[in-house]
């Protein structure tokens, strides 16, 4: 499962989503962000003019593509960043039990850690969402500690901020591809599934690097409740950009979670193999290495 961190240290400071000098909520960009749980079924037709493949292609017109986050637009940098983010939450926890007058041996805490990274690894294989809720509760209950609902919120609050630390860095023509797609009146969405870190901390990587207003639609799964496949993860993001999903297509990473997802709904799909070459079923329209290239698929 791909690791769940988010934000530089160096990023700025103001971000409106998570609230870091600014009022959460404000200020935010013409984006919009999956704050509900709307209804699923299919949205309605769109009004612009569509891209079309690349010659030789049966597929019709490409009004709208959607992108996973996790190692498909950014990736963590590796085990260092996660070393370093996994240390701040292991001291989330430790102060968290110590306000409570519980000390817990370092060996204890790590292994109720490694736990609870297993039974979000064991739920994102399921299908499940699995959140910093549920993290903070399965530590908690392994080291025998009865918890309650406003600690449980707090420092699953804390563990998900500390996601902003990480240092994340774009993949290989994600930018140049997101604005050159724009410029040609695609509408983009976003649909990522998220664990510690939730899609309002992903959202200041997007704002830092100057993308968050090109995205018309922003999913993720711990605002939806599921995680991809679900197809109304799919579903709801083409609702909000009125796209219908045989003129869509989504870019992911994942075959079993993207791929199949994708496919499921009724999009084509797109696998970026530059992070991570995942060559399980089922296949997708095309491999990529390099958004770029994606630009010659959907001829830009």
């Amino acid at each position: 499962m791909p690791t769940r961190s988010s934000r530089n240290d160096a990023s700025p400071s103001g971000c409106a989503w998570c609230g870091r000098g600014t009022d959460a909520g404000s200020g935010r960009s013409s984006a919009t962000y999956a704050t509900e749980d709307t209804a699923s079924g299919r949205p309605v037709r769109p009004r612009r003019p569509g891209l079309r493949f690349g010659r030789g292609s049966k597929a019709g017109a490409v009004r709208g593509v959607t992108f996973d986050f996790w190692n498909t637009l950014y990736t963590d940098g590796g085990d260092d960043t996660a070393g370093t983010i996994t240390a701040r939450r292991i001291e989330v926890l430790r102060q968290a039990l110590r306000q409570r007058g519980a000390g817990v041996p370092d060996e204890a805490l790590w292994s109720a850690h490694r736990s609870g990274l297993d039974a979000g690894n064991e739920a994102w294989y399921a299908w499940r969402q699995y959140g910093a809720r549920d993290y903070v509760r399965h530590v908690f209950n392994a080291l025998a500690f009865d918890p309650s609902d406003d600690l449980v919120h707090a420092t699953a609050r804390a563990i998900e901020e500390v996601g902003q630390h990480a240092q994340l860095r774009l993949l290989p023509g994600a930018a140049e591809t997101i604005t050159t797609l724009a410029r040609q009146d695609v509408i983009l969405g976003l649909i990522s599934d998220t664990v510690l870190t939730p899609g309002r901390v992903l959202n200041c990587f997007l704002e830092r690097d100057g993308l968050l207003p090109f995205f018309a639609a922003l999913t993720y799964s711990d605002v939806t409740g599921f995680p991809k496949p679900d197809p109304r993860m799919f579903y709801q993001t083409l609702q909000r950009m009125s796209v219908v999903a045989e003129e869509a297509l989504h870019v992911g990473d994942v075959p079993r979670t993207d791929i199949a997802g994708a496919l499921h709904a009724g999009m084509r799909a797109v696998r970026y193999a530059g992070e991570h070459d995942l060559r399980d079923p089922p296949k997708p329209l095309a491999v990529i290495h390099d958004h770029r290239e994606l630009l010659r698929i959907i001829r830009v």
